[in-house]
C-alpha cells in the first residue's frame, strides 16, 4: 500500500490507511486489527471473516449475518402450512422405527 493510501469499509467511508506489522502466532503468522476498524465495522473477538488473495492483496472481510427470526418471518401471513406425513423412504442403517 503506498503512504497516503485510503481504507473503506462497506459503508464506504474512507479512513486513512494504518501500517500493521506481521507478527508469528504458533506455526502461523497474524496482524493485529486496529480498533478503530473493528469498532467500525462492528468486529469483536469471535467475529467470523473471510480471508482471500486479490492480487497483491489479502482481503479481509466480515461474513453477512443470518436473517433475524423477525425478518425471516417478515412476510408470513400468521396462517399455519398443512402437517403432512413426509415419506422418507425405508430405513437404512441402525435406524430405529
Amino acid at each position: 500500500m503506498s503512504n497516503g493510501a485510503l481504507v473503506k469499509s462497506r459503508s464506504q467511508s474512507a479512513v486513512a490507511a494504518q501500517r500493521i506489522s506481521v507478527n508469528r502466532w504458533g506455526s502461523s503468522l497474524g496482524v493485529r486489527l486496529p480498533a478503530q476498524y473493528c469498532k467500525d465495522l462492528d468486529i469483536t473477538a469471535g467475529t467470523v471473516v473471510t480471508a482471500r488473495i486479490d492480487g497483491d492483496c489479502i482481503l479481509i472481510e466480515k461474513e453477512a449475518k443470518g436473517a433475524t427470526i423477525q425478518e425471516r418471518m417478515r412476510g408470513w401471513d400468521g396462517v399455519p402450512l398443512p402437517a403432512e406425513e413426509v415419506d422418507w423412504g425405508t430405513p437404512v442403517g441402525k435406524e430405529v422405527w
